[in-house]
């Protein structure tokens, strides 16, 4: 037997009296059925994900040979291997894999205060008194990955089905809210979440999601869509039980040439000037022409004409519901203190305080009061969340499709109020897009089409809100694999 090969073993708390395998054995229940789980995580650059995924002959045949490209590209050093897992399961029973760790970070605070200090004697000295913020409240962000899987089926017809729930957690940054010494800082967490049920062949890789992947370096977390993506392929493994009874019979090798009623989801966001967008809907205006559109949008893309803005990918059995979810966490303030100073403890305006070592480096003039800092923070979601259900008979089609996605974009940091009553708070902006038909295969169908507000970066904007025409569009397409 091969290394890494899982096997089939006798129930080692069957009651006396069972067979051990031979010709006249037990039945197949005296036999414990392992299934190894291989999870392989693999980050490569969205173009190139985008263009494996269309190119797939399909969600299972295509797997791969999706994953053989994907290592090539890491061979030659433009994509790397994020995480690998394994995961051992009794055929009908769960199982979990944790590899994490607790993050604490502050949550609520006590507000700075800000005072003067009069030396006694000659000469007189005035020194600014200062108490930074101070943390009242933690609460834990799990960091890292966790696999909860359930495997059921008949062995026997080299297909079993996967009830998967994978995810991982990062801290990307962290974002310094206020300024000089009353600056509090919150971590910045990015978030994939993957639940789905779906069938695996026997020993073969499946393409599972397509999750997005944020860049520590890029400060406009949410905002500016960064380029990697991670896809995660799964394969299943085992050995067949020595026992006559749980041999492959004809029919269940008949069976095993049949692929389960499955297929891939893919959805694509594309931004388009709302110039091209208009002339595009007109030239083709009837729903079976979305295939064409999506084929004109992508000799955009590759003259810069067009960008692809976000894209995921979900496998799904027909039946089943499945979510992913691919978001960054930015904590925002909720509750904010009174502005504190000197000029409001000494119960008069005192003259400019000159901050001193070893934070004189901020050189900041501060008359009397200054702003009120955040006490309380919540977390703000950005990124893709997406719900589907699908429905089908054959692989072939037709398929009915009720699916639901999200993306929610950072706009802008907007300072509210003026001088010491200036606060500050993110602001998002939501683009929904939701479908519910039939569709054939590898047919893409654009569901949605709207405004595409500005990205931003976690850049400070003042002033009031100006009200802009939208200058792109967003088109939204859905594409089923099977």
């Amino acid at each position: 037997m091969g290394p890494g090969r899982l096997f089939a073993q006798r129930d080692p708390f069957a009651p006396p009296g069972h067979a051990t395998g031979g010709e006249d054995s037990a039945p197949a229940q005296d036999f414990i059925v392992q299934v190894r789980l291989d999870i392989d995580s693999i980050e490569i650059p969205q173009d190139q994900a985008n263009a494996l995924i269309r190119g797939m002959d399909g969600a299972f045949a295509g797997g791969s040979k999706a994953r053989e490209t994907a290592l090539r590209s890491v061979a030659a050093g433009q994509a790397k291997r994020l995480h690998r897992q394994f995961l051992t399961i009794p055929l009908g029973q769960k199982s979990q894999s944790e590899s994490i760790q607790e993050y604490p970070y502050p949550t609520q605070f006590d507000s700075v205060m800000l005072g003067l200090i009069t030396n006694p004697g000659p000469p007189e000295v005035v020194k600014p008194l200062y108490t930074p913020p101070t943390p009242q409240s933690f609460e834990f962000k799990y960091l890292g990955w966790t696999t909860s899987a359930e495997v059921s089926g008949d062995p026997g017809s080299g297909w079993v089905e996967l009830n998967l729930s994978h995810s991982w957690s990062s801290l990307t940054a962290e974002h310094a809210w206020s300024r000089d010494y009353a600056e509090i800082k919150q971590p910045i967490f990015h978030h994939c979440q993957f639940d789905s049920k779906f069938p695996l062949r026997r020993g073969e890789w499946t393409l599972a999601t397509l999750l997005r992947r944020p860049n520590p370096a890029a400060e406009g977390v949410g905002g500016s869509f960064v380029p990697d993506r991670v896809l995660t392929f799964i394969r299943a493994l085992w050995e067949e039980p020595a026992a006559p009874a749980t041999k492959t019979s004809p029919r269940a090798k008949a069976k095993d040439a049949k692929t389960p009623p499955a297929a891939g989801l893919l959805y694509e966001w594309i931004e388009v000037s709302q110039t091209d967008a208009a002339a595009l809907l007109a030239r083709y205006p009837a729903g079976e022409q979305s295939g064409a559109l999506r084929n004109d949008l992508q000799d955009r893309i590759g003259k810069g004409q067009a960008s692809l803005l976000e894209t995921t990918y979900q496998i799904l059995r027909s039946g089943q519901k499945s979510n992913t979810r691919s978001v960054t966490e930015i904590g925002n303030g909720a509750e904010f203190g009174p502005p504190q100073g000197g000029g409001q403890m000494q119960g008069t305006i005192p003259p400019a305080i000159q901050i001193p070592p070893p934070i004189q480096k901020y050189e900041r003039l501060f008359f009397g009061n200054m702003p009120g800092t955040p006490e309380t923070f919540q977390l703000v979601p950005t990124g893709i969340d997406v719900e589907s259900e699908l429905t089908c008979v054959r692989n072939e089609g037709p398929f009915s499709i009720y699916t639901q996605a999200r993306m929610v974009r950072l706009l802008d940091i907007r300072c509210h109020g003026d001088g010491t009553q200036e606060n500050q708070r993110l602001e998002t902006v939501e683009c929904p897009a939701g479908f519910s038909g039939l569709l054939i295969a590898r047919q893409p169908c654009l569901i949605a089409k709207m405004d595409a507000p500005p990205p931003a970066s976690l850049g400070l904007l003042r002033g009031p809100s100006v009200e802009k025409i939208p200058e792109k569009a967003l088109l939204v397409f859905f594409t089923v694999l099977p």
